[in-house]
């Protein structure tokens, strides 16, 4: 019996391991597949924020025309499952007319890079550490980086979303962030990949937490620590705009759908039709509803 349960523990590690592998690079593949450059790229000013065994953690700072004087200011956190991704990624796709618009309205975007998880032993906590961090870091040198410090908000697409909503959470000092932007981010880690069977999902979600197989029946509880959907009570004192495509099959639209339902009174949100995970696929007059809802929400809540 217990050679059998060791030959099965064996093959569903197995599993797991080429599961990873196959997914990782199907990832990152698929992300430079898609990353498309903008004609007219954006230079921004990059900064270090954060040194971790001598690796350098960088942020974006771009500033409109003004640059003498101090900025409303909007912090970013990618996307990219946790696993990949870049702080330039925000001038790909539809992102990228929404910052033109939000430079051209006076207001600052710092977008972040941030430990990702499968390098250097990283953890999802790390991701929100570091999050958290370059927020500290932009209002410990608002003066330096042009930053109204009475005016910050957060916008997070995908993996950044869940970032975004996270850090916030965890903050000292939450009240100092305005507003959170949220682009199709996952709610309830618990309920990711619930289209494979239990099993093969916590081995999957399990590298998250570099958990043992023999720790997973803590799996659920240390989902839930790492959920936004189960912190409601301390997202309820911030504004959140929800945007999601119903036709998403990596982060399903009910994500979004529980989290708006919780926050009913401080969330706003719009399932667009049609469209898939990253909105890649976005039209013309999509994009400009889309930043005309953004300009909107900033407007109100700056």
């Amino acid at each position: 019996m217990k050679k059998a349960k060791r030959a099965l523990l064996i093959a569903a590690a197995a599993i797991w391991g080429v599961l990873w592998v196959v997914a990782t690079a199907k990832l990152y593949t698929t992300w430079q597949n898609t990353y498309r450059s903008p004609e007219t790229p954006l230079y921004p000013t990059e900064l270090v924020y954060k040194i971790i065994d001598g690796r350098n953690i960088r942020l974006d700072v771009y500033r409109p025309h003004d640059t003498l004087a101090t900025h409303k200011t909007i912090i970013y956190i990618h996307g990219g499952s946790w696993i990949s991704g870049t702080k330039r990624k925000i001038q790909d796709f539809y992102r990228y007319n929404t910052i033109k618009t939000l430079l051209n309205n006076n207001i600052e975007i710092v977008s972040i890079d941030y430990s990702l998880i499968a390098r250097h032993a990283n953890t999802l906590e790390n991701c929100i550490y570091d999050v958290r961090d370059a927020i500290k870091y932009c209002f410990d040198n608002a003066a330096y980086l042009g930053i109204d410090t009475a005016h910050v908000g957060l916008w997070g697409s995908s993996a950044g979303a869940h970032l975004a909503m996270m850090s916030y959470i965890q903050l000292p000092n939450p009240e100092n962030i305005k507003f959170i932007i949220d682009d199709f981010g996952p709610t309830d880690i618990s309920e990711m990949w619930s289209v494979v069977p239990d099993c093969l999902r916590r081995l999957v979600s399990s590298v998250f937490f570099r958990m043992r197989y023999r720790d997973l029946k803590r799996f659920d509880i240390l989902t839930k620590a790492f959920s936004p959907l189960y912190y409601t009570q301390r997202l309820a004192h911030v504004p959140i705009l929800i945007s999601h495509g119903d036709k998403d099959p990596i982060v399903p639209p009910r994500q979004s759908i529980w989290l708006h339902d919780s926050l009913p009174k401080t969330s706003d949100i719009f399932i667009y039709p049609g469209l898939k995970h990253g909105f890649k696929t976005m039209d013309s007059t999509e994009i400009k509803h889309y930043t005309k809802r953004v300009m909107e929400f900033v407007g109100k809540e700056m």
